[in-house]
């Protein structure tokens, strides 16, 4: 639903995006939703479109953002938007947003296949707001929301242009 912004968030180069991290496969999304998969085994049906229950390493579906043929294969899922760093801010907030997500997918009952179109005005604010949703709140995590805000535009407490709650106007003033 937010792949879009988590592009955009992480920085994942179009031709990256085009070779190692493809979207999500809308095909993928359309058989979940007719399916809905109870099992492990009915997602990879699901994922590979057909009944293959010994997926090999190479399968080309690896190269999806999220690649759930390691899920098949290994046993783990895997991650593939993000770029290599050292940086261990910014490695600490790619793990922190992994286990959230994880822990969401976990937790949920249901969930909205419906890709968010991404606005680049309000980018910082709408990933705030997805952070927060996962939990990602607190001094704990401040790390992690600037690392994973910090590519993107706009502003992070507000939706769009910030107005003067006192007079309703515009908080830009005349000189």
């Amino acid at each position: 639903k937010q792949e879009l912004l988590l592009e955009h968030a992480l920085g994942v180069s179009e031709s990256r995006r085009r070779t190692y991290c493809r979207r999500i496969d809308s095909e993928f999304m359309r058989r979940l939703e007719a399916r809905r998969p109870k099992t492990l085994s009915d997602i990879s049906r699901a994922w590979y479109g057909n009944a293959t229950t010994s997926p090999s390493r190479y399968h080309h579906s690896r190269y999806a953002g999220l690649n759930l043929n390691a899920l098949f294969f290994r046993g783990a899922f895997e991650f593939r938007y993000f770029n290599g760093t050292l940086h261990a801010g910014e490695v600490k907030a790619y793990i922190q947003l992994v286990l959230a997500l994880a822990a969401k997918a976990l937790k949920s009952k249901a969930a909205s296949s419906k890709r968010r179109d991404f606005n680049p005005a309000t980018a910082k604010y709408d990933m705030r707001v997805v952070l927060l949703g996962l939990g990602l709140i607190g001094p704990e995590f401040k790390t992690a929301r600037l690392h994973l805000t910090k590519r993107l535009a706009g502003s992070a407490a507000w939706k769009g242009e910030r107005r003067d709650r006192r007079t309703g106007g515009s908080h830009a003033h005349a000189a």
